[in-house]
């Protein structure tokens, strides 16, 4: 991110205006994203392009550890993809839900729920069930749920989002994969050992299939399959299986 934004976003965390410049913070914010874009591209960023930068923005400060900072870009963001792009966009949407994920990662879950399941209900309702990004909510749902120890209603959106993609994209999608993975996970946070441990048998025996052996999401399957072992006391089990 462009040091100034960092100035701006420092002025509207302090609520006061930045320095030299007259307008809000958050208008100071749009415009330099706006200036940076134009100066890349050559031309004028339409709105949608703006609302992209400004979530990438807050991917960016995310994957930091810049909480604050990434939660004030994509208010920004929702507020300019609500007014300009509409409440149902892909863009907004995904503001929408990157709102959620910060409030998830600093522990404010009851902030997080709501705006994760307003994305949910509203990307079932335009792309339909069974649509990847549709999919993608029912993960962040359910990962939530499973962050607060409501394993059940976890197991249900995960189970929901398995048995989708097994349907739509076949049992050794990496998708596909990934969720029986979140599943494996989720019996195993609950020492739920003899439930997790085939399906991570089966994600590591596709993976190495599919993906060959040195891929690195087999090698992360590997990892979590040891793990288990080690866990449920099944060592010699995984060194037979080795």
């Amino acid at each position: 991110m462009h040091r100034s934004i960092l100035a701006l976003l420092a002025a509207l965390a302090l609520g006061a205006p930045p320095p030299s410049l007259g307008d809000t913070a958050s208008d100071d914010v749009v415009r330099q994203v706006t200036e940076e874009l134009r100066l890349r591209d050559g031309q004028e960023p339409t709105d949608e392009a703006l609302v992209t930068a400004l979530n990438a923005e807050t991917g960016a400060l995310y994957k930091k550890g810049k909480y604050a900072e990434a939660e004030q870009v994509a208010r920004i963001a929702l507020d300019r993809g609500e007014r300009v792009l509409e409440a149902e966009h892909p863009e907004t949407l995904s503001s929408l839900n990157n709102l959620a994920s910060l409030h998830m990662a600093q522990g404010r879950y009851q902030e997080a729920e709501p705006l994760f399941r307003r994305v949910l209900d509203t990307r079932e309702r335009v792309l339909g069930a069974d649509h990847p990004r549709t999919l993608i909510s029912l993960n962040n749902l359910a990962l939530l749920y499973a962050t607060q120890g409501r394993y059940g209603e976890a197991e249900l959106l995960y189970r929901r989002a398995l048995d989708t993609r097994e349907r739509v994209l076949g049992t050794e999608h990496p998708d596909t994969l990934s969720s029986l993975n979140n599943l494996a996970g989720l019996y195993y946070g609950q020492g739920r050992y003899g439930e997790a441990e085939p399906l991570y048998r089966r994600v590591l025996s596709a993976s190495e299939r599919v993906l060959g052996t040195e891929h690195p999401q087999t090698l992360t399957s590997l990892d979590n399959l040891a793990f288990l072992c080690r866990a449920s006391n099944s060592r010699r089990a995984f060194i037979q299986y080795r």
